[in-house]
């Protein structure tokens, strides 16, 4: 993994709010974005700039924005930068889903969908894939901190409810669950990738408003979904190599 791209945090999914989060000492720089945006010299609007990068680096990819697919047409009062509305049913899901797992003390590195729209691919992602350890332990945290929203394994002839008993009693690899937040799958490994371990020493930070996760890295969301070849797989390779080289357009 390249310093550039450990750099390019994908921080687009960031909830719009006017609460601040003081930057946390990290080995690794991260980037945030503010939430009432800034405005270039033309009058569009711009990201703001990276911060902690040494002016002497080579320049970095472009900075990851929340697609048009992901945006909402309504509040006013949220932020300006690029139209995202807070009331956004799907944004609000996708954070919401992000928020309860890491407040819930759940190991996971977000993948998939929802990372490529980190990213900025525009195509539209149902639902939110996330892998994870799948111990016990870890899977006893998951379903507690589910356990509000109702999980019950779906994709299988008589759905039921998923629960802390089971996690600590069955094995799972893989778990695909709908909850009262949407759809999330919980996937042991990544094909192209590997474990949960291999994961996470791919992953990077992500900074979203009031808490922080681990995304898997553009180069190896890329590999990712090389490997899985289904047509709209390759569809967003297509997508997310643009990205990567600054040359993506929505």
């Amino acid at each position: 993994m390249s310093p550039s791209e450990k750099r390019c945090h994908a921080t687009a999914l960031q909830r719009a709010s006017t609460s601040r989060r003081p930057p946390s000492p990290s080995n690794n720089p991260t980037v945030r974005l503010s939430s009432a945006g800034e405005r270039s010299e033309s009058g569009s609007d711009r990201l703001p700039p990276l911060s902690e990068v040494p002016p002497s680096e080579a320049r970095d990819p472009p900075l990851p924005r929340l697609p048009s697919s992901l945006r909402a047409g309504g509040c006013s009062s949220c932020s300006p930068w690029s139209g995202v509305c807070c009331k956004s049913d799907r944004i609000a899901q996708i954070l919401e889903i992000l928020e309860c797992l890491a407040r819930g003390g759940v190991d996971f590195v977000l993948v998939g969908g929802a990372a490529a729209a980190a990213y900025g691919s525009t195509m539209v992602t149902q639902d939110v894939d996330v892998c994870a350890e799948m111990s016990h332990a870890n899977l006893e945290r998951l379903a507690e901190t589910l356990a509000p929203y109702d999980p019950v394994h779906r994709m299988v002839r008589n759905p039921r409810p998923f629960t802390a008993g089971a996690a600590r009693s069955e094995s799972f690899r893989n778990l695909y669950l709908q909850t009262g937040l949407g759809q999330l799958d919980v996937l042991g490994e990544i094909r192209g990738i590997g474990s949960y371990g291999a994961v996470l020493d791919a992953s990077v930070p992500l900074e979203l408003e009031g808490f922080s996760i681990q995304i898997l890295s553009l180069s190896k969301l890329i590999e990712s979904k090389e490997a899985m070849s289904r047509p709209r797989d390759l569809e967003n390779v297509a997508i997310l190599r643009m990205i990567q080289d600054g040359t993506y357009e929505e």
